[in-house]
């Protein structure tokens, strides 16, 4: 009985996540990569503590500290905002200013 309810429950899971607008990780999407985290890094560097410089910055940028777990994460984010900026994205304070008004996600990005 066990297997059928839990089956039942990753079911219902993977249907809401399948009819989600949007893939489960969007490119370019920072604010839905943070929440999938936090990440776990096999690089001992990668996997330590962030350095407080480049927190300061992405906390600047507008990128909630919580989500900034470690140096890979931290590698991650900047490498997504910089993809961002060279694709001539919208800021992440000004995607979630659209996205507050109603303004959908655009497919690619």
């Amino acid at each position: 009985m066990q297997e059928k309810t839990t089956l039942d429950s990753l079911r219902r899971k993977l249907t809401t996540l399948a009819g989600s607008s949007g893939l489960a990780l969007v490119p370019y999407d920072v604010d839905r990569f943070l929440s999938l985290g936090p990440y776990y890094f096999y690089d001992s560097v990668l996997d330590a503590p962030p350095r407080v410089a480049e927190v300061e910055r992405l906390v600047k940028l507008g990128i909630p500290r919580w989500s900034l777990t470690n140096q890979g994460t931290v590698n991650e984010t900047l490498a997504l905002l910089e993809a961002r900026r060279s694709k001539g994205l919208a800021s992440v304070p000004q995607a979630r200013l659209l996205r507050s008004q109603g303004h959908t996600r655009p497919l690619g990005c």
